[in-house]
């Protein structure tokens, strides 16, 4: 095993390759550089960058780091933002084993450009092999794992560095792959099923389909925060049959009070949003009031539909 010194900028004690591996590796270490994936060439836009591999000897292990990177091509920022990664074997080698992948709230790279991918799980180990998609032409990433935290007794963590970095790969290998998803809200659910609203009546419409849901704050057509903050909600609410002049309101509610109009007019669709702020367990609900006669709220994916976003 390499021997690493100590070195200094400024006072300050840098992180290296040591630091990097060890489990008490202190926040206030300097990283002048960190580590650098391949560039890309001009057709190569997209392709996965392995940065890191993880290896687990045995039972009762368990690994986690944040990597922080930004992308290094000219003015370029497509991949920047920090990367939370975990990963417990509390079952025997050969059993699957809990893994945990979040990007922070205010990464500018989407979920689905950091993956980690299971090459293998034996019952003599389980392998992790971490990547990022370099998006733009002629890119590259800088990236610092920090906070690098496992047990040095059968477990194993390398990170992939230019000098040794293998080539950028077009596809990810075969494996489990485990998508990560934001600390912040985004929330998106749907109707699927028609759905009566009586005459001059506030009724709730529902969306029971949960195609996206980072926090789980979605629950029985109900949007229940998780944290304080200032949300954006976008609905979209498509009538089956509705009578022209028939004047319909789409409300927000919260905590089972009106709030805010979406939309009020005459026409099939209805459609709005608002940006509110709430506390943490406010829920927040979409009414539908149909002036003067019955409606049928169509359960179209695409166009009856709530979705949710911090910002």
């Amino acid at each position: 095993m390499a021997v690493f010194e100590r070195s200094f900028s400024n006072g300050r004690e840098m992180l290296n390759t040591a630091h990097i591996n060890d489990v008490n590796a202190h926040p206030l270490l300097y990283a002048p550089a960190g580590y650098k994936t391949m560039q890309t060439t001009d057709n190569q836009q997209g392709y996965w960058a392995k940065i890191g591999t993880v290896t687990i000897q045995n039972q009762f292990k368990h690994f986690e780091a944040k990597i922080s990177f930004m992308s290094g091509a000219g003015t370029s920022l497509a991949s920047r933002g920090e990367w939370f990664i975990k990963i417990i074997q509390n079952l025997p080698l050969g059993q699957a084993p809990v893994i945990k992948s979040r990007l922070s709230k205010n990464s500018f790279i989407g979920v689905d450009h950091v993956k980690a991918v299971m090459v293998e799980n034996s019952t003599t180990q389980t392998k992790f092999e971490l990547y990022v998609k370099i998006l733009k032409v002629f890119d590259e990433i800088y990236f610092n794992p920090y906070h690098c935290v496992f047990d040095k007794t059968s477990m194993f963590v390398r990170w992939w560095k230019l000098i040794d970095a293998q080539p950028l790969l077009q596809t990810l290998p075969a494996g489990t792959t485990t998508d990560a998803t934001h600390d912040g809200t985004f929330a998106h659910s749907y109707a699927t099923a028609n759905q009566s609203i009586s005459a001059n009546t506030f009724e709730k419409v529902l969306f029971p389909t949960i195609e996206n849901d980072y926090n789980t704050e979605m629950s029985n057509s109900s949007f229940v925060a998780q944290g304080d903050g200032i949300f954006h909600f976008n609905s979209v609410v498509k009538l089956l049959t509705a009578t022209s002049g028939m004047n319909k309101s789409l409300v927000l509610y919260i905590n089972g009070a009106f709030k805010r109009y979406l939309d009020y007019s005459d026409k099939v669709i209805l459609k709005g949003d608002a940006i509110v702020k709430l506390k943490m367990y406010d829920f927040v609900e979409v009414y539908l009031k149909s002036n003067d006669e019955a409606v049928t709220v169509e359960g179209l994916k695409d166009y009856t539909y709530l979705s949710v976003r911090q910002i």
